[in-house]
């Protein structure tokens, strides 16, 4: 019995030693490596949800130069990347709820480069609650929608449709990320598959271990990035939510068709609670749908794929310049479009 808890004793030992020289090795190597500043947007910003699949980890704190510049991310305690907005709206001040992915959530620029915070300089008493996370999908801007965008009495919600995603299922083995499925129905759109971040105490175990190891290791990174063939310039040739993804191809006819439904129900449950609602989208197949059913629809596909406002090796995601030609047209369209009374609107 002595000897047997003596083997595990120095077996633990040994695994500690060989753990601290490989992180320190790493740590020599790339001192950087655990803020995974070569991800369009730290992995370790989100972490698993049971309502969404995937959100933004309070309190998170990530740095990139993917891109050649540094961004830094931080979240705050109600898991925005913004100023903390109060759940009543303050009198006089006209309220947005921005709902959205990566462009909506500003992957790749600075907080002060983003299209929302140019839009409320340009405005008048105006504040945009941006609800955006990474790698969102219609469907889960609609449950955010429902489960907290609503709750804040927005005067305005705008929903930023930047691509048609995928329902696959990112980040690790341990903290799976899954997107919820929506199924189109007679009665609009019907949850037909909710997420499972991971069942088991094994499973949350190993979300927790992986979402430290993210935070906090050198070599996690280091390694990982070699796995996945990262090239010397630090970008990875992978895409997921976190990291940019690759360009999406035509969205087939049922997803949509499913898209739209999604709009339809945001643009209906919106108009439920007296709140106005504008979609803003780089699909222009989706824009004449929404805009056929009586959407109020904004197409920044022509604008936005000017090269000249990209992100170069992100799959398009837009710059600081295209976030600012973005915040131009948006703030142009809504005072065009009323939606924005002309109290709110700032002397040229």
């Amino acid at each position: 019995m002595e000897v047997a808890f003596g083997r595990t004793a120095l077996c633990l030992i040994g695994l500690g030693v060989l753990c601290g020289a490989t992180e320190f090795t790493a740590r020599t190597v790339d001192p950087q490596a655990r803020h995974a500043r070569g991800s369009l947007v730290p992995h370790h910003l989100l972490r698993p949800d049971e309502r969404y699949g995937f959100t933004t980890e309070p309190g998170a704190v990530g740095v990139s130069v993917a891109t050649g510049r540094e961004v830094t991310y931080r979240i705050n305690g109600a898991g925005l990347r913004d100023e903390p907005v109060p759940l009543a709206p303050t009198p006089g001040i006209h309220r947005i709820v921005l709902l959205g992915g990566d462009a909506a959530f500003g992957a790749g620029v600075a907080l002060d480069d983003h299209f929302s915070v140019a839009v409320e300089r340009d405005l008048e008493q105006v504040e945009i609650a941006n609800l955006a996370v990474p790698g969102f999908s219609p469907g889960q801007m609609l449950l955010r929608l429902r489960a907290e965008g609503l709750a804040l009495a927005p005067d305005l919600v705008l929903a930023f449709v930047d691509e048609l995603p995928g329902e696959g299922t990112t980040g690790g083995p341990l903290a799976r990320r899954e997107r919820p499925r929506f199924e189109a129905a007679p009665e609009g759109v019907v949850l037909a598959h909710a997420p499972q971040p991971g069942s088991g105490a094994f499973a949350r175990l190993g979300g927790r271990i992986e979402r430290w190891l993210e935070r906090h290791s050198s070599a996690y990174h280091v390694i990982g990035d070699a796995l996945r063939g990262v090239h010397a310039g630090g970008h990875s040739r992978s895409f997921s939510p976190a990291a940019g993804r690759a360009p999406s191809p035509t969205p087939s006819p049922r997803a949509l068709a499913l898209a739209e439904a999604l709009v339809l129900a945001m643009r209906d449950e919106a108009a439920a609670a007296g709140t106005s609602f504008l979609l803003v989208t780089r699909d222009d197949a989706l824009h004449a749908a929404a805009h056929a059913r009586g959407v109020t629809s904004l197409d920044v596909t022509e604008l936005l794929a000017n090269p000249m406002f990209q992100l170069p090796g992100t799959g398009g995601r837009i710059d600081a310049r295209g976030n600012r030609a973005l915040a131009c047209t948006l703030t142009a369209f809504l005072r065009e479009s009323g939606l924005i009374a002309p109290q709110h609107w700032r002397a040229l």
